[in-house]
């Protein structure tokens, strides 16, 4: 017969406990943190007639599952922020990979005007993205 004595399997537990729960921690504050940015980014970008649009746009940060899952949105509830990101008529530009979600909102408003993209949103994000993934890399790397 073979017996298999494992000493500190309890402390490794724990430290493997320890290990998630940080992981989590420091996950849920990059989604935050990356929030922030696009949020000011995509105010700082957005164009100003009144004001409306740029102090519409907001953050939301949700956890569930007991925090393991966290995600963050970035938008705006003016019905006209779409047109303003991608354009109207021959204006529109809509960026690689947002074609799906630009078509949403083709001939919505049923007005035939021209005007060009002004895009605010979108570019917060790409220019948060690539601090994001290398972030979320460095969380996931360290011990």
């Amino acid at each position: 017969m073979i017996r298999v004595r494992i000493d500190g399997l309890k402390d490794a537990i724990r430290d493997l406990k320890e290990w998630e729960q940080d992981k989590i921690r420091r996950t849920a504050m990059q989604v935050e943190r990356s929030a922030i940015n696009i949020e000011r980014d995509a105010k700082n970008a957005a164009p100003v007639d009144m004001g409306i649009l740029r102090s519409s746009i907001a953050k939301t940060v949700t956890a569930s599952d007991k925090g393991r899952v966290v995600s963050a949105e970035v938008g705006t509830s003016v019905e006209y922020a779409p047109f303003v990101e991608f354009g109207t008529g021959s204006g529109v530009s809509v960026p690689d990979g947002q074609q799906e979600y630009a078509m949403q909102f083709k001939g919505k408003t049923g007005r035939k005007r021209n005007y060009p993209a002004r895009p605010f949103l979108f570019p917060a994000w790409e220019k948060e993205r690539p601090k994001f993934v290398n972030a979320m890399e460095d969380i996931l790397a360290k011990r």
